[in-house]
């Protein structure tokens, strides 16, 4: 008698406290969430889906909203579908509502929400719904920065804060309005530090979010500190403990790209199992460049590809620019034609990189074949031979003076390769006076390159001077990347 009295007391208690909500809420990262996480990163978005719908993670672990959010982000951000955009951006603000009234925590609620916001922010700046983005970052930053005062020992807090900091240390000058206004800065010595505290944290305990801070320590070495080779080598260490994915092998190959390793860019994208590459089309967008970086003839096949399978508008311009390019160097003038013809009329120009192509096609401007090569080649670090093809067409070149300014421009890019400082100074010094009116990409760019330079000397007067007078252009292309690596440069030398 008297256990089963002990028993019935046991099961009312226990309703009690559930009747008068304190079953709490939790947090929990687990083989369950580590499951879903790694169906969500290898884009198999149905799978996850359906992993998520049969309760294996129970809804009272408040990471399943998380994830939830994580699997739309990547559909959304990677292939640009407008129509999911539409039916699904609603779920943003249920999403925050459930994190908001659950009995986490306040430093988890403030870091679920905040990773959400961040996540959209992305997709609206995606779908060109600028002043969403901004309000959405805006939010972030807040909880954000609220955990670091008010929960100083909550890791979580410096992974997104970090990464935040970094994107908003080289917000470009057009939106630096709106920055003000919402009260967005950063800086990178700080986005560095806070994302060191989620690394060593995150690297204790194996956390299933490690990749996703070493693909972002990455980024920042590469893009915001120009340190690209070591962004690379630090990369590749980690690589070899990573299960091969679709957006770390993307991360991994833009990074190689980015240090001039395009033999690497190949050989890392083309490792990846093919069904898996067919999960993130812009692989193949990516692999079509490293190829005709090196001039390969098959490099037109991952261009078409991209164009007939990604639905999305993103550097579908910029494929169709550099199938018109390789036809022109074959010498296929009705191909140039046809390619160009589809710069102008498919995609859309929000890219700086699609901008380029689509303003480059509506001028249909002459452009010579060893020009292009030199360009081509230069880009993939294979400078001896852009050197080649361009000092035996010098010449042919130099005698039209509408190429003068990009011959001068492409020899300093390959000296700079070569680490000849004194010829590509003298080289670019000589492409920016061939542009007075001070609108080509082409000069600008040069200004950029000197301050580079100068900064990797520690001529800390000259860098500055260099990377102000980009920002005092306003380049015909690539604008907006030209003053944000000018912006990036100067806060560095600060």
């Amino acid at each position: 008698m008297i256990y089963t009295r002990i028993l019935t007391f046991l099961v009312l208690s226990i309703l009690v406290i559930e009747l008068n909500g304190q079953v709490k809420d939790y947090v929990s990262f687990d083989q369950n969430t580590n499951q879903v996480y790694t169906q969500i990163i290898n884009l198999d978005y149905v799978l996850a889906k359906r992993t998520l719908a049969s309760q294996v993670i129970p809804s009272r672990n408040k990471v399943k909203i998380l994830l939830e959010n994580y699997n739309d982000f990547f559909r959304l951000f990677i292939h640009e579908n407008k129509v999911f955009y539409s039916k699904t951006k609603h779920l943003k603000a249920e999403r925050i509502a459930k994190i908001q009234s659950s009995s986490l925590e306040d430093e988890w609620k403030n870091f679920l929400q905040a990773e959400i916001h961040l996540q959209w922010a992305l997709v609206h700046l995606k779908m060109e719904d600028n002043f969403a983005a901004f309000q959405s970052t805006r939010q972030a930053l807040e909880l954000l920065e609220s955990n670091k005062v008010n929960y100083p020992n909550f890791k979580y807090t410096y992974k997104s804060l970090g990464i935040l900091h970094a994107i908003l240390s080289t917000i470009p000058e057009s939106f630096t309005w709106a920055t003000k206004l919402m009260g967005l800065s950063g800086t990178i010595k700080e986005a560095k530090l806070e994302l060191d505290v989620f690394l060593q944290f995150a690297e204790s305990e194996d956390h299933m979010m490690l990749d996703e801070a070493i693909a972002a320590k990455a980024f920042m070495l590469a893009y915001l500190e120009n340190k690209s080779v070591e962004a690379y080598q630090y990369l590749s260490k980690r690589m070899v403990e990573v299960d091969p994915n679709p957006l770390m092998t993307f991360i991994h190959a833009r990074i190689a790209m980015r240090a001039g390793y395009n033999d690497a860019t190949i050989n890392v994208i083309q490792s990846l199992p093919i069904d898996s590459r067919k999960k993130l089309p812009f692989l193949e967008y990516l692999l079509g460049i490293a190829k005709l970086q090196k001039l390969d003839d098959g490099a037109d096949s991952y261009f078409l590809n991209y164009v007939s399978t990604f639905h999305g508008s993103s550097y579908i311009k910029e494929a169709y620019q550099k199938l018109a390019w390789n036809a022109l160097i074959k010498g296929n003038v009705i191909k140039f034609e046809k390619y160009r013809t589809l710069c102008i009329t498919k995609g859309s120009a929000v890219t700086d990189e699609d901008k380029q192509a689509q303003a480059e096609a509506n001028r249909g401007v002459a452009m010579h074949p060893a020009l292009i090569q030199a360009r081509l080649l230069s880009d993939g670090n294979y400078a001896i031979l852009a050197e080649k093809k361009l000092i035996t067409q010098e010449s042919s070149i130099l005698s039209d003076p509408k190429f003068r300014l990009e011959y001068f421009y492409r020899l300093a890019r390959i000296y700079q390769l070569q680490k000849n400082k004194k010829k590509a100074l003298e080289n670019f010094e000589r492409s920016i006076r061939e542009d007075p009116s001070m609108k080509s990409f082409m000069s600008c760019n040069a200004l950029l390159q000197m301050g580079i330079m100068f900064e990797e000397v520690q001529d800390i007067a000259q860098a500055r001077k260099f990377y102000k007078l980009v920002l005092d252009r306003s380049p015909d292309q690539y604008a907006r990347s030209l003053h944000q690596k000018a912006k990036a440069g100067l806060l560095r030398l600060k």
